[in-house]
């Protein structure tokens, strides 16, 4: 089994994510988060996800996008 992890932030709280990311010693993964004008979001991973368990730390409250 593979003990390598990762983990994403989305845009609603970055702070929580490192807070986590810190008490794992590890740190958040780099990824780029771009809002289109019609309201589309794309998220471009910075990091290889290949073979690695992957945490994201968003919420999915309302207003979910």
């Amino acid at each position: 089994m593979n003990h390598e992890f990762m983990i994403l932030t989305g845009t609603a709280n970055p702070a929580l994510a490192a807070a986590i990311a810190c008490e794992l010693g590890t740190q958040v993964s780099a990824c780029v988060v771009d809002r289109y004008p019609d309201g589309d979001v794309a998220v471009q991973l910075l990091d290889s996800v290949r073979r690695k368990e992957v945490f994201l730390v968003q919420p999915t409250s309302p207003p979910v996008s």
